[in-house]
């Protein structure tokens, strides 16, 4: 099985883009990194890329995933600046589908219309949640786990059997703060194709913050019947 895939992503108030995404046949991702410099559009672009190629691992995809963010480590200068989020789903010969996650760029999994999984936000404000407490001011925007030359925490990783039509829906932060996991969903199940759900998502954000307050990144993967190249 392979990906179909459509993206955008849309500059706010920032005066950099610093939202990144990219796939293959079979992976996807969407990455967000702190800062407005130009170092932090390519930490964004450097997560992407060793996500991808742990994809393509021959073994312990599950092992190769929960230990990318050490890994990811090891490709940085020990002095690198700056932090980024990563998301995305990727597709194993086995038909798995399996998503990843470090940070607060979610990952939406559709199937048939209804809601698989939503990943965590990964934040201060989800941490206070967790621990019943009310959220505080500027929560939502600390994050409890992200990709760094020393990151915290490590990915979140899930996997299951993937089905012909499933839709993966990947948002940054900026996406996610206009776009809910419900309108997503409705979205995915009203469109036929990628290009079709990306386009209806687009016009949803823009409809609800003509200039977002932050980079907003997203990113639609339908499995499809085929063989990967």
């Amino acid at each position: 099985m392979i990906f179909e895939c459509a993206g955008f992503a849309e500059q706010g108030a920032r005066s950099t883009l610093n939202d990144s995404y990219g796939w293959t046949p079979t992976a996807v991702f969407v990455a967000d990194s702190a800062g407005d410099s130009s170092g932090a559009r390519q930490l964004a672009d450097a997560a992407i890329e060793h996500f991808a190629r742990l994809a393509t691992v021959d073994g312990d995809l599950a092992s190769a995933l929960a230990g990318g963010a050490q890994s990811f480590e090891q490709t940085l200068p020990a002095d690198a600046e700056g932090m980024t989020t990563i998301a995305g789903g990727i597709l194993d010969p086995r038909g798995l589908l399996w998503t990843v996650s470090q940070g607060d760029s979610l990952v939406v999994h559709v199937r048939d219309g209804s809601i698989v999984s939503v990943s965590t936000a990964h934040n201060a404000a989800h941490e206070l949640t967790i621990l019943g407490r009310r959220q505080t001011y500027g929560s939502l925007s600390v994050l409890s786990r992200y990709l760094a030359a020393h990151s915290r925490g490590v990915p979140e990783v899930r996997v299951t059997r993937a089905v012909p039509g499933d839709i993966v829906i990947l948002m940054t932060d900026g996406a996610g703060e206009h776009l809910s996991a419900a309108d997503v969903a409705e979205a995915a199940a009203s469109m036929s194709d990628a290009p079709a759900v990306v386009s209806a998502l687009n016009v949803q954000l823009r409809a609800r913050a003509e200039v977002p307050a932050d980079n907003a990144a997203c990113v639609v993967a339908i499995v499809r019947e085929g063989a990967s190249a």
